[in-house]
């Protein structure tokens, strides 16, 4: 739990311009100003998982483009290479497109892409409901 707490802030403390280019936050800047300090504290935190969930929410749906981009190409030039010509280059771009889905998905992994999205877009709804506080009974 500490080490994901930790990860946040260095993903925060590497945002920083990019979470303040893109915020939203919860409370306009008059109600800022008369709320409690540690609602404004939610509001912030907010604002940095909820731009910081976009941000991987992107990388993660540009690795699946470009993984479902791959497979189509190596299923053409595979079919091209049995089917249309046996010409080594279509062997060779087979691979490279291998290798360039391979390495896109090593970074996907190594960087926890898809956890952070979630971990992030989980974050955000619970500042958001903390600070909205519990529903009417």
């Amino acid at each position: 739990m500490f080490e994901r707490a930790n990860e946040f802030a260095r993903d925060v403390t590497a945002n920083v311009a990019e979470i303040e280019r893109g915020k939203y936050p919860l409370l306009t800047p008059e109600q800022a100003r008369v709320m409690p300090p540690g609602l404004q504290d939610i509001d912030q935190i907010f604002c940095a998982a909820d731009c910081l969930a976009i941000h991987f929410q992107q990388r993660v749906m540009r690795t699946l483009r470009l993984a479902h981009t791959c497979v189509l190409l190596m299923g053409v030039a595979y079919v091209s290479y049995t089917d249309v010509s046996a010409d080594r280059w279509l062997l060779f771009a087979l691979l490279a497109v291998m290798m360039l889905a391979t390495g896109v998905n090593y970074l996907a992994r190594k960087g926890d892409w898809h956890r952070k999205y979630l971990d992030y877009r989980t974050l955000a709804k619970a500042c958001a409901c903390s600070s909205i506080g519990p529903p009417p009974a």
